[in-house]
């Protein structure tokens, strides 16, 4: 059995050994998730490049800590997210992260397979773009996590340090505050 057939907690135990072919695989697995989650988050490709690495580096120096009876998934994705949180704090430029954010989609949009779900995705992602980062950072976090990371709620809680009932209700939020703001201006 390989390192690809470990679950991601076993490989977790294999890097705290100092094994760094299991490393070597945990960046495989999640390096480009966890950079299309990072330029979601911030919108800035060579920015979210350094956070992706900063990551590996953070994973790394703090696997000690990580309890294999949790989810590494949520682990990493946190750290990931607490560096990305970091990063535009750093850089102090939010507006301009909301419009590369949103070019970003509109181009990856092109990207679908076929012609009529890339049309009813058009449509769609036309619509949420415009009115996603009129919302409150907090529930663009959730909607980001959720719909586009496609993350549970156990995991929403652990990336963002929140009670998993508070996920469930900040999702329900944001969609009821994004439904307000589409009405609002039809």
């Amino acid at each position: 059995m390989g390192y690809q057939d470990l679950k991601d907690e076993e490989l977790a135990k294999e890097i705290k050994a100092k094994n760094n072919q299991a490393l070597a695989e945990i960046i495989g697995r999640y390096q480009n998730k966890l950079f299309y989650y990072v330029v979601r988050l911030i919108g800035n490709e060579e920015d979210a490049e350094d956070v992706v690495q900063e990551t590996f580096l953070k994973v790394y120096e703090n696997i000690q800590g990580f309890d294999e009876n949790r989810k590494f998934s949520s682990w990493i994705y946190r750290i990931a997210h607490n560096l990305g949180i970091n990063q535009i704090k750093k850089s102090q430029r939010l507006s301009a992260v909301e419009a590369h954010t949103l070019d970003w989609l509109e181009d990856r949009q092109e990207e679908a397979e076929d012609v009529i779900a890339q049309a009813e995705r058009g449509q769609l992602m036309q619509e949420m773009k415009e009115k996603i980062f009129a919302l409150r950072e907090d529930y663009r976090d959730i909607l980001i996590l959720y719909y586009f990371e496609e993350k549970s709620y156990e995991e929403i809680s652990d990336i963002l340090h929140i009670p998993e009932s508070t996920a469930g209700v900040w999702l329900r939020r944001a969609r009821t505050n994004l439904k307000k703001i589409m009405l609002k201006q039809e």
